[in-house]
């Protein structure tokens, strides 16, 4: 089932001064492209479903965190340490638990780097008009000749796309359906775990896509 074009959500109090209010957040279906990414400054790193905040995440994808506080720590410093404020990031979707308009502008400022935000089943309250967050169901971009379709589900990558498809949602719960890199149907999860909870950068990525092999985790290359 795709996301709906429109969502009508309410964002609660960020102070006990400020009102609520009801944000109206459109999820563009535009294709937006990168193109020549490496002839620029910034650096592209990919990542999907950071799950902030959710406790049960760590018992049901058997995270190695001891409490959901040192789960929060631990991907915002890992993320910190390899993405700078002038890179660039295709979150994949999922970024917290608690679904409040609060809770999405506290981490996000906390990330660094420009986000290409493709919106999760548990992402409740976007916003789309944020300097560094830009929203979208999904988005495609080339990288050294190959073409790739990103999106939350990998059910929702088009049946005719012919390039590299990459998608979260499934985490690590199913590495026989969805590993990390999979040539034979051209499909990436780019789901935390899979990744040693860090984002990846493009041109390590592709570096695995042209070895031909599949790959259930990053811990396999």
């Amino acid at each position: 089932m795709p996301y709906p074009a429109f969502s009508c959500v309410e964002c609660r109090s960020f102070t006990a001064s400020t009102v609520c209010v009801v944000l109206a957040v459109e999820y563009t279906t535009v294709t937006y492209r990168l193109f020549d990414h490496e002839k620029v400054r910034m650096s592209l790193y990919l990542v999907s479903d950071l799950h902030l905040d959710h406790e049960n995440v760590i018992r049901y994808c058997n995270r190695p965190f001891a409490d959901v506080e040192d789960m929060n720590q631990t991907l915002i410093t890992n993320w910190n340490r390899v993405v700078s404020p002038a890179d660039e990031v295709i979150f994949g979707g999922d970024l917290t638990i608690s679904g409040t308009a609060s809770a999405f502008l506290d981490w996000t400022e906390q990330l660094h780097g420009e986000l290409i935000f493709l919106v999760g089943n548990h992402d409740d309250t976007v916003f789309r008009n944020l300097n560094d967050v830009h929203v979208f169901e999904h988005y495609q971009f080339q990288s050294r000749g190959y073409e790739f379709y990103c999106t939350h589900r990998p059910e929702d990558i088009p049946r005719n796309w012919s390039g590299w498809g990459i998608h979260g949602h499934h985490h690590n719960n199913h590495p026989e359906t969805f590993p990390f890199i999979d040539p034979e149907t051209q499909r990436i999860n780019i789901s935390v775990e899979l990744l040693e909870y860090e984002p990846i950068h493009i041109d390590t990525l592709l570096e695995y896509t042209e070895r031909g092999e599949r790959l259930e985790s990053i811990s396999e290359a």
